[in-house]
């Protein structure tokens, strides 16, 4: 049937271009009714279809957003555990507080702005572990700064800051100046770093540079509110001594001393005077300025030389000369040594050196000490006889012609000594002997 269809439809063509110009009927043919779907059906199943695919794909979009959620939030590497949430920090340690290095300054300077003392307080870094505001505030030195033990130099520094302590984990450093004018040369070496503990000051070991004056020590354990500058002050007041014409000063503590008139309790027994009492004799005259004079101190005033009683006794020496010592020393001889033995371990001795040009006792001390300038060698006069003191004052030497005789204080290894006044007696004794 196809076939014929198509043949007939080919013929009708075919006509309307024939040269007879006559037009043809044409006929037409459509596809039977059984063959054909209805158009309410067709709609329908559209509709349907539709909504199938817009379902699919609704949903194949949810289910791409929820693996893409799923990858990003719990992905390799980014799956968190699920814990507790904990308000306060279990067993968290603070940040430690590290101080900075800091240097605190407190000084003392005079009218021309020239420095007196000074304070220099070194703090390393991480010294302190709490933040503190600390201030160096120097006070000048006064008649009214005493102390049984110490002698204040220059200044006393308070270090003023808040609370009751400031807890060192670091050594501090304290460097303490001074003014060359505020202590004999001689007492340098002597000088220390003390902080005041209660009512007494402590001593830190400390370290003196004298070319540059200044003293050096190190802080460990906690802050002090108050240094200074201190020195023993018996130490203090022997060289003052010397200075106001005392021909010895030993800077070795002395033993003890109950009265303060210069004597030791020990001496005081080698001279029967009273430990107490500056004046056994009430004479006007203190125990030790009369035993240095010479005078007996038990007799009033100037009634009887020393030598006059049976507390010294006169020794000569083979070459004439004699020294006065007390009665209950111990004398041994050997050769030209002489040697007065104490009841401690210092002792009194006589040597004799030889000066074969008879040079003056200061040019011959100074061949022996090349090191000592000649402004530093004082002459003494003992007796009419030349004398030099040495530095520390423990040896005497007296010239006498082409000899020079040496009078020497042993003093060992003695941390305190007993015997300063006798010695300098002894000394003043030496003088031609009598017939």
């Amino acid at each position: 049937m196809f076939e014929q269809n198509k043949n007939q439809i080919e013929n009708n063509l075919a006509n309307l271009g024939s040269p007879t110009g006559k037009s043809e009927e044409l006929e037409i043919h459509t596809i039977p009714d059984k063959f054909k779907t209805p158009t309410n059906q067709i709609k329908k199943g559209g509709s349907k279809k539709l909504f199938w695919v817009l379902g699919i794909i609704v949903f194949l979009i949810l289910i791409a957003g929820g693996a893409y959620f799923f990858v990003t939030k719990y992905g390799p590497g980014k799956v968190q555990p699920v814990v507790e949430k904990v308000t306060e920090p279990i067993n968290q340690t603070p940040t430690e507080f590290i101080s900075a290095k800091q240097t605190l300054t407190g000084r003392i300077n005079d009218s021309n702005e020239v420095m007196i003392a000074q304070l220099d307080l070194n703090l390393p870094e991480g010294a302190m572990t709490e933040d503190f505001s600390i201030n160096i505030v120097p006070k000048a030195v006064s008649v009214t700064d005493t102390d049984p033990k110490y002698k204040m130099i220059g200044a006393i520094y308070t270090v003023d800051y808040s609370g009751d302590e400031i807890v060192l984990t670091k050594p501090a450093e304290l460097s303490l100046y001074y003014s060359k004018d505020l202590i004999d040369p001689a007492l340098e070496k002597y000088l220390v770093v003390g902080y005041k503990s209660g009512a007494d000051w402590q001593v830190l070991e400390s370290k003196v540079d004298s070319s540059r004056y200044v003293v050096t020590a190190n802080q460990d354990g906690s802050l002090k509110k108050e240094y200074a500058l201190i020195i023993p002050i018996e130490l203090y007041n022997q060289v003052s001594n010397k200075n106001n014409g005392s021909m010895i000063s030993i800077l070795i503590p002395k033993t003890s001393d109950q009265d303060g008139d210069g004597l030791t309790d020990i001496e005081e027994g080698i001279f029967t005077t009273d430990p107490v009492n500056k004046d056994t004799d009430s004479d006007g005259y203190d125990d030790r300025t009369e035993i240095l004079n010479l005078y007996s101190p038990k007799q009033g005033p100037g009634l009887f030389l020393l030598a006059e009683t049976n507390l010294v006794k006169e020794y000569k020496l083979k070459s004439g000369y004699s020294v006065l010592a007390p009665s209950g020393f111990v004398v041994t001889e050997a050769g030209e040594i002489i040697m007065f033995k104490t009841s401690q371990s210092e002792f009194f001795q006589i040597t004799v050196q030889e000066n074969p040009t008879s040079a003056s006792i200061r040019e011959w001390y100074m061949l022996q000490a090349p090191d000592v300038s000649y402004d530093q060698v004082k002459i003494y006069n003992i007796n009419g006889l030349e004398a030099v003191v040495g530095p520390d004052s423990t040896a005497v030497y007296i010239g006498v012609g082409d000899k020079v005789y040496v009078l020497n204080y042993a003093v060992a290894d003695a941390t305190e000594l007993a015997y300063e006044t006798t010695f300098e007696m002894f000394v003043k004794s030496f003088k031609l002997a009598t017939k």
